[in-house]
């Protein structure tokens, strides 16, 4: 997802003032969604997606922080879904995203984020670009997070995306405009490294000289952060 993985600076309640360097792991199983409007293509498949980050983030006072983020997602697209991709046989393909965030912590509970997002589509191989490749930059906002009873904490992050798609073969080269959306609903324990989210992101493509192109990913995804450095 174009958003920061990680949550963003510790709360008071999680640690008050000075900062931390955090490692993260993910795992998720969800569902991508393809659309084609010139052609009356539309279909599903099953997503699996992986992910690694790191985040850090310091507190300057009770109420005011700052974090950077960097992370890697990958996901794999099964079912021969896309068969209008062509170069990828089967209508199967991968996707890597790389993104970097910087963001503040306002107030304790609001966190502004902005970033940059560098992604490949390819028929099989991580940070190829058989099917296209993306590059733009996006900015958010996450809430939270807020206690749901003693055990958990809630938190959401919704950002938009300017993106544009580069040297698309399928297409015949050049770029288009891809901007999109996504959100995430976050749902942890408190003091502990486990959380679960929901993520969403779509993508869309139906401006003049595009190939009216619509994608989008769910997914539920486990997340286990570990604090490895605090000051």
């Amino acid at each position: 997802a174009a958003e920061p993985a990680a949550m963003a600076p510790v709360s008071r309640s999680e640690g008050g003032m000075g900062g931390r360097l955090a490692l993260r792991a993910s795992i998720g199983y969800g569902v991508y969604d393809a659309e084609r409007e010139s052609t009356g293509f539309e279909d599903t498949a099953k997503s699996p997606t992986y992910g690694l980050g790191t985040t850090f983030a310091m507190n300057f006072t009770p109420m005011f922080g700052a974090f950077a983020d960097v992370g890697i997602d990958y996901s794999e697209v099964k079912d021969g879904v896309n068969p209008f991709w062509a170069g990828t046989g089967n209508g199967n393909f991968v996707r890597t995203d790389l993104t970097t965030t910087v963001g503040a912590r306002l107030i304790s509970v609001l966190q502004p984020f902005v970033g940059y997002r560098r992604a490949w589509q390819d028929a099989s191989t991580p940070f190829d670009q058989d099917v296209w490749s993306e590059r733009g930059t996006y900015a958010g906002l996450g809430v939270g997070p807020f206690p749901i009873g003693r055990p958990l904490r809630r938190s959401f992050s919704g950002a938009y995306n300017w993106s544009k798609v580069h040297n698309p073969p399928i297409f015949g080269g050049g770029f288009f405009d891809y901007n999109g959306a996504s959100a995430k609903l976050r749902l942890g324990l408190a003091n502990s490294p486990h959380a679960l989210e929901l993520r969403y992101q779509r993508f869309d493509a139906d401006g003049p000289g595009t190939p009216d192109t619509t994608e989008s990913y769910t997914y539920l995804v486990y997340v286990f952060t570990l604090n490895v450095l605090k000051m």
